[in-house]
Parts: structure tokens; sequence; C-alpha cells
């Protein structure tokens, strides 16, 4: 390929004249902002016989005129104001005419890219390199991982709650307690016949104090009698008869309280202190019995709820393994497609609609992070993979001499020409650009290098 071997371009909207022979060199553009850059630019996609909006001759011009000799062709195209424009395309020598220039500049006009792919939509950005490496598009395993990824984190936090859960079970250790318990019924039947002795012997207590009281009541009512006699001497035969009959009930009252004394002194009250702290050991050995009973079965049920605990963790811990396994494959499937996409430029990575760039020092970035070499070397490496052979440069006036020489030696190894607007001022300069109405005298100039 021969490339952009010169060009003249004459009253192209703010462009009065400008001509360059680069014989397949890449062309820097100079001139100060809104100077015509652009237009020049603008100027030859129109002339390769792409469409631009608007008016596109010169105020105060009468026509616009674009040639152009590229790739041994010499293409002509110019418009007349208030006309249609007229387009020709001839052999270099200009002995050949060719009878549809139209037809034949359909692949010409996609040989200028003055679009950046930096500066297209996100959309338009993964169109373009899917385009390009169908293989680089991961978004569906990006997904996936992402998704699975996001799975395994609440695998992992679950297994890990429930080994600490398992881990929190306290068994409590076997207590030191009898085994058996003992018949504290059996004991306190001993102690009922006891306490059944206890009663008997209070029964004749009473009784003994039943007799005393009537032992006293008789001699009462024998003192009474007696003063009776003393104080009705008339009543005295009765009085005798019923002194004779109380002396007998006194008597016989004396002899039962004999016989109750005698019976009271023999009474032996059984003591019940022993068998009462039987009975309260024997409660404290069945209590500890049943303590540790208790225990028994919390050490069973802690026992199993660890065991259930550490199964679900191991369950949970079986998924999270499979998922790094999916994980593993799909980072090994993602660089399969990755090797085997024809990339555009090393480093380039696509998840989405979300292109990133990675130039070797800093890391994956988004295209809009992008230092502008970066940037541009991008641009120019997508804009060389499409076919494009023109390539404009926007920004090169961002760029220090060493990045500019890389990106030129970049544009020369993919054997595409750059097109790169420079602001620049104070030189001399080899084409006017007039701004302003007709007839008003240039204002800036713009100058071509080679």
């Amino acid at each position: 390929m021969k490339g952009l071997l010169r060009f003249t371009i004459k009253n192209f909207r703010g462009l009065a004249e400008l001509e360059a022979a680069p014989n397949g060199k890449s062309v820097t553009l100079r001139g100060r902002n809104g100077s015509g850059k652009t237009s020049a630019i603008d100027a030859l996609w129109w002339g390769l016989g792409g469409a631009v909006e608007g008016e596109v001759v010169r105020n105060g011009a009468a026509a616009a005129r674009v040639e152009i000799e590229l790739d041994g062709y010499r293409i002509t195209r110019s418009q007349t104001r208030g006309k249609r424009p007229t387009l020709t395309v001839a052999s270099a020598d200009g002995k050949a005419r060719f009878a549809s220039p139209t037809a034949l500049l359909s692949g010409f006009v996609g040989a200028l890219e003055r679009r950046a792919f930096s500066a297209r939509s996100a959309k338009d950005r993964a169109a373009v390199l899917r385009q390009l490496a169908p293989g680089l598009d991961c978004a569906d395993l990006d997904a996936e991982r992402g998704r699975i990824y996001e799975e395994r984190t609440g695998v992992n936090r679950d297994a890990r709650t429930l080994r600490a859960q398992a881990e929190g079970v306290v068994v409590p250790p076997v207590p030191d307690a009898p085994a058996e318990e003992l018949d504290v019924a059996a004991i306190a039947g001993r102690k009922a016949e006891v306490e059944r002795t206890r009663a008997a012997n209070d029964r004749v207590r009473a009784a003994e104090q039943a007799a005393a009281d009537k032992a006293r009541n008789a001699a009462h009512f024998a003192e009474v009698a007696a003063a009776q006699i003393d104080a009705a001497r008339a009543a005295l035969a009765a009085a005798e008869s019923n002194h004779r009959a109380l002396v007998e009930q006194q008597r016989q009252a004396e002899e039962a309280l004999v016989q109750a004394q005698a019976a009271a002194a023999a009474l032996v009250y059984p003591d019940t202190s022993t068998i009462d702290a039987e009975i309260a050991a024997a409660r404290e050995h069945n209590r500890r019995v049943a303590a540790a009973r208790r225990v028994v079965e919390d050490r069973a049920r802690a026992h199993a709820e660890r065991g259930r605990l550490e199964k679900q963790a191991a369950e949970r811990e079986e998924v999270a393994r499979r998922l790094t396994e999916r994980l593993e494959a799909i980072d090994a499937e993602k660089g399969q497609r990755l090797a085997a996409a024809a990339l555009p430029i090393p480093g380039i990575a696509l998840a989405g609609d979300v292109v990133t760039f990675d130039d070797g020092t800093t890391g994956p970035v988004e295209l809009e992070a992008l230092n502008t070499a970066s940037r541009i070397r991008l641009d120019v490496a997508i804009a060389a993979a499409l076919g494009h052979r023109l390539i404009a440069v926007r920004d090169a006036s961002l760029l220090d001499d060493e990045s500019r020489a890389v990106v030129a030696a970049f544009a020369a190894e993919r054997g595409v020409q750059l097109l790169a607007e420079v602001v620049s001022s104070g030189e001399s300069l080899t084409a006017e650009i007039v701004e302003g109405a007709a007839g008003e005298p240039a204002a800036e100039a713009l100058e071509a290098d080679f």
C-alpha cells in the first residue's frame, strides 16, 4: 500500500489552502485552537467521498476543491456554492479515468478514521471489540463468576458460622454422683412406726393429766362438802352419805392418779433424729442422682447438636469446594478465550460494555482513566485492526516528545498514517485559515509537516 501521497485543500470551510506531500508518512497539522486543523481532516474525508454536515465552501469563495493522491489514484472532489459536488477518480499519471468513482471510492472512505475509538459510546466500543475479537467478550463468564463467587462467599460464611456454633456447644463433664436412688418412703415408714409410739405415749400422758385433774376436782369438792357439813348440820345425814361417796371417789381418783403416774413414769420416747438425718441424706442422694441423670441427658443432647452442626458445616464446605472448582474452571475457560482472541493490542479486555486497557504500568483501567499516550495508542491499534490506513489523532498536543515518538513508532509498526492535530503558533505557514466574513484578511494559517 502506498498510502496518502499528496493532497491539496482549497476554500474548504475556514481553510483557504493547504497542500502537503507526505508520500505515505504521517502528517502533523499545526495551528492554534480553532485555526482549522479539524477542517483539514474533514476536507480529506469529504474529498474521499464522505459526507459532512453544513456548507463546505469557504465564506467569500465560489467553490471548494480537494485533490488527493492515494494508492496510485488521483481523486478530485469539488463543489460550487449552491450546486451539487462533483467527484472524479483517475490514475496517478492522469491517463485513465474511472466511470464509477463513487463505487471505487467506497473503499477509500473507510481508509480514513476520523472518529477515535475512545470517543465512541461504551456500547459502540464494545460492539467494535466484539467484531474484532469475538472471544474477547467474557461477560457471560464474568457474570457467572461473580454470581458463583458471591454464592461461595455466603456458603463459606455459613460454614464458619456453623463451625463456631459447634465449637460453642458445651458438653458438661460426667458428674461424681451415685447412680441409684434410695427408698425414702421406706425410711419414712419406719419413722411412722416411731411416730405412732410417740402418739400412744402422748395419749397415756393425756390420761395421766385427766386423772390428776379429776383428783384435784374431787379434793376440791370434798373441801366444799366439808364446809357444807359445817354450815348445814341439818343436812348431816345426807352430807355424810355424800361425804362417804365423795371420799370413795377421792380414793378411787387417787388410786387412778397413782396408776397413771406409774404408767407415765414407765414411758420411753424413742429418738427420731437419726431417722430424720437418714431421710435428709436419702433426699440429697436422690437429688444428686437426678442431677447426674440430667447431665447425662444434656451431654447426649450436646453431642447430638455438635454433630448436627459439624455435619452441616461439612456439607457447606463441600458446596464451597465445588464452587471453587467451578470458579477455577471459569477462569481457565476465560484464559482460553482470551488466548484464542485476536487482540488488536495486548492488554485490552472487555466485560459487558466496559472496555479496560492495561498498558503494562498501572494495571487494567477503564478508557476514561487512561493517560493520553495509552489512549491514543489504543485508538490507533483499533483503527488499524478495523482496516483504516489514515487515522486522525485529535489530542496530539497533549503528548510530550517521547510519547509522540512512541505513538509514531506504534503506527509505523502497523503500517498506518497519522493525521495528528497539534496546537502551535508563530511559525511560517504554508496555508491560510481564514476566519470571519468573506473579504476579511487572513487571521491565521496552518502548517503541514511530514
